[in-house]
């Protein structure tokens, strides 16, 4: 703090100074003018003369400079008139670089963690922009006179570029208009105003310099696209504005889109319309889990103000019962998804495999056969995703379920599981986990690693796991499956192999093995889901799909390669766009976090840039998005938890609620969890909730709306809650903050003037 209060005060001095001895009297055209021949005949009286005024000079440009006091211009024009074309070109350049690098990092070392803070989200769209192509904005700012070089250093300060960078490019972009000046200043005395230096002719001349990075780029992009298409040839009419592949969540809300702006729009499903968050996802879990949960809390009626008196059994038939029902559920939720409601809303749907050509051609192959070639101006590629399969010894003797195909596995059941055995510690194994467990079911989660949910918080994962283990669920930590084999001793007909790995000392310095044996009937892998994109044609266009993924194991960009061209190419770019500018990747297949809203969310940029990207393409913004755990408390975030705010380097302030003050929770004997919302230190600015509470997730849609527009807690405050509820809870938190807020001092005053008021 001290330093930065040093550096303050010295640049105030430095500016009081200027203003006190009236150094912009003294830098005009006329004074310089009226002068200049004396300070040649002192300058060059002598080599050492030369050098110490040469030297001299520099500093106080060098000063100047990072200052941002004005003058820069005419001491331009005098280091032309002093030292001649070569040397004063010299001394200007050097000395107005390193001077605008320093105000850059003066300006990041005193304002950039202060509105870093409060324009978080804002400054982090304009770093990512930079860190791809702000070499070419800067360079292009510094090549056109017109922007202030002051103003361009203190905002780029702000940012993240690289200081070497920015001293390099504005070394090359600052030379053009230096060099212009500093010959003007060799033909002093000709110059009788400071427009003639930057004529109109010249003003335009600059600028179309400082355009020439963005030609080049543009027309190398243009050049690389026709490359690209080479191969291929165009069709002279297209049948389809828009051909969407996929009918899951991201798919039917493309061909929504699209045809409600009168696009003709064909869908092409190769399986069932609704995709995996209908038939295998979010509506048969969510389904499951509340059903177990209402088994479960007639188990439980002890804890919930009865004296229990029986014990609950889940039989056989209840099982059977209750898949049935699942299933029931997703056919009454089918029609809203199927082919005859989006042919309503003027959808052309097809139901086959679709195989990309070319750029604009895809091949359709029916259920029934025969194969028909449709083209179109623009592809969606909307196919989801699907599970990640262990590499298990033995696997290919057991059946392994997975959450795509465990549903119609269960449904054909005739007896419940006695022990289901799950490979898994994210949020699907813990949904799945504590459902079964709910229903009675003997369950087994193998981890991995040292804990569950490794990107929530430490007290999220606390909370979590005791909820786990009173369930029921047996957690296995630090555990792999090393092979999996045939029962012939057991009731049970699998069993696997398990090496748990277990910490000895006090700096776990020392590992031994426990391998156990673990007998089950059922087993359920969810270690994850990967990209589905290697059956709709990629290949035809030199695309490798296994390198469309958002993040790849080592960030290495992978190369397909082609009879005809090679593309490198390694995730869709920020507007969903894949190297063709019109195929587009939507939902889970674009890699990187997989949810149906998610999905949604792509759906609606990639179809506006699809249909109207040559006038206006919009970047997809993820930055605001709810993510929940279906477990019991419920578990629903958004924004920034603490721990990546710490490993960001964010500065934060926390403030915590228990749900053991909310009324609500306590009428409801549910008062296990809390409220946790990040803001921007002094602020009320939201970066970041954590709730876990039975209705978390209804209650996560307050702050998602508060940190979408801008809206901070004390809004939150001022805004009536219904009592009893549970978002009355959001409510409470933003009082905390607020009490947070006043100071000891100010409550002292407080009551010295109330007591004052009594008399």
């Amino acid at each position: 703090m001290f330093k930065k209060i040093a550096i303050i005060l010295l640049w105030l001095l430095l500016i009081a100074a200027f203003f006190y001895f009236d150094v912009s009297d003294h830098l005009t055209l006329d004074r310089i003018q009226n002068h200049y021949r004396q300070w040649q005949i002192t300058l060059h009286e002598s080599p050492t003369n030369y050098l110490y005024y040469a030297t001299l000079f520099f500093i106080i440009y060098l000063v100047m400079v990072s200052a941002s006091l004005p003058g820069a211009a005419i001491l331009t024009l005098l280091s032309g008139a002093l030292f001649g074309f070569t040397t004063g070109l010299l001394i200007v350049s050097f000395a107005s670089s390193l001077g605008a690098t320093i105000a850059f990092l003066s300006s990041r070392y005193l304002l950039r963690n202060l509105l870093q803070n409060k324009f978080r989200d804002s400054l982090e769209k304009i770093n990512q922009g930079l860190d791809k192509e702000g070499w070419l904005y800067l360079l292009t700012l510094r090549l056109i006179p017109i922007f202030p070089f002051f103003l361009i250093n203190i905002v780029m300060g702000l940012t993240k570029f690289n200081s070497l960078r920015f001293y390099l490019i504005s070394q090359i972009g600052m030379l053009p208009g230096t060099m212009i000046f500093v010959f003007a200043g060799t033909e002093l005395s000709k110059i009788k105003q400071m427009e003639d230096i930057f004529s109109p002719p010249i003003l335009i001349t600059l600028t179309l310099l400082g355009l020439f990075p963005i030609v080049i780029k543009k027309t190398l992009s243009f050049v690389k696209r026709k490359k690209q298409l080479k191969p291929f040839t165009q069709p002279n009419h297209f049948d389809y504005n828009l051909v969407v592949i996929g009918a899951g969540a991201a798919g039917l809300v493309s061909s929504y889109i699209a045809s409600s702006v009168k696009a003709r729009v064909l869908l092409i499903e190769r399986d069932k319309m609704g995709g995996d968050c209908l038939n295998h996802g979010c509506v048969p879990s969510k389904s499951l889990i509340s059903s177990a949960a209402y088994f479960h809390a007639a188990r439980e009626l002890g804890s919930k103000g009865f004296v229990q008196k029986r014990i609950i059994d889940l039989t056989d038939e209840d099982f059977v019962h209750l898949f049935k029902s699942i299933t029931q559920r997703i056919a009454k939720i089918a029609p809203k998804d199927s082919i005859e409601r989006y042919t309503d809303l003027g959808v052309e749907v097809v139901i086959g495999n679709a195989q990309i050509i070319t750029p604009w051609q895809i091949n359709i192959t029916g259920r029934q056969g025969g194969t028909k070639t449709v083209t179109t101006k623009s592809i969606i590629i909307a196919t989801g995703s699907e599970p990640k399969m262990p590499l298990i010894p033995g696997i290919e003797e057991v059946p392994t379920l997975t959450t795509d195909t465990l549903w119609d596995a269960f449904s054909a059941r005739t007896k419940k599981p006695r022990h289901i055995l799950i490979q898994g510690s994210g949020p699907i194994a813990l949904e799945l986990a504590q459902s079964f467990s709910h229903l009675g079911i003997q369950v087994t989660i193998i981890a991995r690693g040292e804990n569950i949910l490794s990107k929530e918080d430490n007290d999220v994962i606390t909370i979590a796991k005791e909820s786990l283990i009173k369930s029921g669920v047996n957690i296995l930590f630090n555990a792999e499956i090393t092979s999996l084999h045939k029962s012939k001793e057991s009731i049970l007909p699998y069993y696997a192999r398990i090496n748990q790995k277990c910490d000895i000392g006090r700096q776990h310095k020392h590992e031994i093995q426990n391998e156990t044996l673990l007998n089950f009937d059922v087993f359920i892998t969810a270690i994850g889901r990967k990209p589905r994109l290697t059956e709709v044609g990629l290949e035809n266009l030199g695309i490798n799909s296994l390198s469309l993924t958002r993040k790849s194991n080592h960030g290495a960009t992978e190369t397909a390669k082609n009879d005809t061209h090679v593309i490198t190419h390694k995730e869709p770019n920020e507007y969903l766009e894949l190297p063709f500018s019109n195929i587009y990747l939507a939902g889970d297949c674009v890699g990187g976090r997989q949810f149906t809203h998610l999905a949604a969310h792509h759906a609606w940029y990639a179809t506006v840039n699809a249909l109207f990207g040559r006038f206006k393409k919009f970047k997809v913004d993820e930055s605001i998005l709810p993510v929940c755990t279906y477990i019991s408390p419920c578990i629903a975030r958004v924004g920034l938890t603490e721990k990546e705010a710490k490993e960001k380097n964010i500065p934060y302030h926390v403030i915590h609620f228990s749900l053991d003050e909310l009324d609500r929770a306590i009428t409801e004997l549910d008062n296990h969890g809390f409220i946790k919302v990040l803001t921007v230190p002094n602020s009320d600015s939201i970066i970041g909730v954590c709730i876990v509470a039975k209705r978390a997730d209804d209650m996560l849609s307050e702050f998602t709306l508060a940190m979408k527009y801008k809206l901070g807690l004390s809004k939150i405050l001022r805004t009536p809650h219904p009592y009893p509820t549970w978002s009355e809870g959001n409510k409470h938190i933003a009082g905390l903050w607020q009490k947070s807020r006043i100071k000891p001092w100010t409550l002292n005053w407080l009551k010295k003037y109330h007591t004052w008021n009594r008399r």
